[in-house]
């Protein structure tokens, strides 16, 4: 299992590696296009540099992507070749660079700290009417228990309302209801609209 979740995630790092080198040939291809009528030759070779030593890297990363040397301009066949001994050599020597880029990455799918509990609810009721409206946010079963928890998150999380909810199933029929956080101002307002 863990063997396949880490197949998983190369492949979804080679994908993300894959698309991060469109997007800056892209980029670059814009600004070379932008900047050769004020730039000489020397900043459109240092640009060729560049990419290719982004493709070498990508090469390192396993995405495979070949390019073919007959489309390649002169300037480019010879970074290539000099970026694939570069390659050679920092494999064995990962540069810390290339290591703070990991933690970066790793960092930013990092999970939102744990809010306190600010009110605990135990109702045979559900659903639970809190005068508040919620999106589900997913569910578990419990393993020791069987029993289900569903969490929900306040509608207005996209308007920055952190507050969230879990309701959890008891084997007696009752729910607990943790709530954490506070509510905005205008979190369950409704605005009523009447056109007859």
């Amino acid at each position: 299992m863990i063997y396949k979740n880490k197949v998983e995630e190369d492949k979804r790092r080679a994908e993300e590696a894959k698309l991060r080198a469109k997007e800056l040939d892209l980029l670059l291809q814009q600004q070379t296009s932008n900047k050769r009528k004020s730039f000489g030759s020397d900043h459109e070779e240092s640009i060729e540099k560049r990419r290719h030593s982004a493709a070498a890297a990508m090469l390192a990363m396993g995405g495979g992507a070949i390019i073919p040397n007959d489309t390649m301009h002169p300037i480019q066949r010879t970074s290539i070749s000099s970026s694939e001994e570069e390659q050679d050599i920092s494999s064995a020597y990962p540069s810390p660079v290339a290591e703070e880029e990991e933690y970066v990455k790793s960092s930013s799918r990092k999970r939102r700290e744990m809010q306190a509990i600010t009110k605990i609810v135990e109702t045979r009721e559900f659903p639970y009417v809190d005068n508040y409206f919620w999106k589900n946010n997913g569910n578990t079963i419990q393993k020791k228990t069987g029993c289900k928890s569903i969490y929900y998150k306040c509608s207005n999380s996209n308007k920055g309302c952190t507050v969230n909810k879990t309701v959890t199933a008891r084997p007696n029929g009752e729910y607990l209801i943790k709530y954490r956080g506070c509510h905005l101002k205008d979190c369950g307002k409704v605005e009523r609209i009447r056109d007859l």
